[in-house]
């Protein structure tokens, strides 16, 4: 059924709903609204478009937006690869605070449903929650070290992440899932104390459904863990490895499989 879909797709001339150009490069992707995007570029200028591909505003920060604007309440939180976090109207785009001389943000913000809060995590993989308000910092976790290797040859730790961009956490309930170099961290949102760890490396994506955590790897691993404790509740791998992150659409996860192939899995 899905070879026949893809083939009458491939009928049926697309039909050009908009074009827009943000006149600059951009690799943050789209954060979805209700009636419209929001999206940054590497001119550190932020736009939302309406659904028509409309500006309904544009505020420039200056600096290069590497990673996604989070979306929290009525408010749009955003940061450069310079180390400036900027909390934006979504209504407007006024500038309602700017934080500055903060780690550049190369992983996606995250704000929790009730809009007060937003984390944001440091390339070195300290994780922060700040008040959306405000600014002001609610909570700050430094990174777990990573464990030393089981050879005797070498003490040293290892590092516990690796330079450049990063796949986003994601919030269950009150619980934050942080994917680094050395694993998965699973924190407490409203206090930042470590629930779990596992050492799952190498992650290209997450998504939840309701108390169940997706985890896609490069090597090809895909995993469903549970929130409460990380325990795998089931495990799928595929040879060719995962290339992006897991997403859930029309009943089913999606991923990216090997060079050419899209698979869909039951989430259960």
């Amino acid at each position: 059924m899905l070879t026949l879909a893809v083939m009458a797709c491939q009928r049926a001339p697309v039909e050009l709903a908009f074009q827009y150009s943000s006149n600059a490069s951009s690799r943050t992707g789209l954060t979805a609204l209700s009636d419209g995007v929001l999206l940054g570029n590497e001119a550190g200028t932020v736009v939302r478009l309406d659904r028509e591909g409309r500006p309904v505003w544009t505020t420039r920060l200056g600096r290069e937006v590497a990673v996604a604007p989070a979306l929290a309440g009525e408010s749009v939180v955003v940061g450069t690869v310079v180390g400036e976090v900027a909390c934006l109207s979504l209504e407007d785009g006024k500038e309602r605070w700017r934080l500055g001389g903060e780690p550049p943000v190369l992983t996606p913000p995250v704000g929790d449903d009730a809009g007060h809060t937003v984390f944001l995590v440091a390339p070195d993989g300290a994780v922060r929650a700040l008040a959306v308000d405000s600014g002001q910092e609610r909570w700050k976790r430094p990174a777990p070290k990573a464990p030393a290797p089981a050879s005797a040859e070498s003490l040293e730790p290892q590092p516990s992440v690796a330079p450049g961009l990063r796949a986003a956490p994601v919030l269950v309930a009150d619980v934050l899932v942080v994917p680094l170099g050395s694993g998965l961290w699973a924190l407490d949102a409203r206090s930042g104390e470590p629930r779990w760890s596992q050492p799952v490396k190498d992650v290209v994506g997450l998504d939840s459904e309701r108390d169940t955590v997706f985890v896609a790897t490069r090597p090809g691993r895909l995993l469903a863990l549970s929130v409460k404790d990380g325990s795998t509740r089931w495990e799928q791998r595929f040879s060719d490895g995962l290339t992006g992150p897991p997403a859930r659409a029309l009943g089913a996860l999606w991923v990216g499989a090997g060079p050419s192939s899209l698979v869909g899995l039951s989430t259960s």
